[in-house]
């Protein structure tokens, strides 16, 4: 992955960019430097949400969510996290209780839990 400093051209010949309490010289040219470099921060900012949005869509899309081109992404995906969050705390509740019940899980489907017989032309039962 390319390091955040190199996708806002704040390379090794731009070090006193890096920092902004390591910037020297003059109160104009401290005053210019810094100017500069936030304008090199905004830039990174809006290239990093627009970034986040087209990740966001594509998650969306993978789960199968459709999301009209006139609503906000990020909001978009915010309810649908909130939505799978909660999904994921009633699953694991569920998940604990059959684990806890397992043996009688397993004593109850037994029968059902076996592969049906059909290569010697034996039927399999019908439940």
């Amino acid at each position: 992955m390319v390091q955040q400093s190199q996708q806002i051209g704040l390379d090794s010949e731009n070090k006193d960019f890096q920092d902004a309490l390591q910037i020297r010289g003059g109160a104009r040219e401290r005053l210019l430097k810094l100017k500069e470099m936030m304008v090199q921060l905004k830039d990174a900012i809006c290239l990093d949400a627009e970034q986040t949005v087209v990740q966001a869509l594509e998650l969306l899309r993978f789960c199968r969510v459709a999301v009209p081109e006139s609503r906000d992404v990020l909001q978009e995906l915010e309810q649908f996290m909130r939505q799978l969050g909660d999904f994921m705390r009633v699953f694991a509740q569920h998940w604990k209780q059959v684990q806890s019940e397992l043996p009688r899980y397993q004593e109850l489907f037994a029968d059902n839990l076996e592969a049906p017989q059909t290569s010697q032309g034996v039927q399999p039962r019908k439940v």
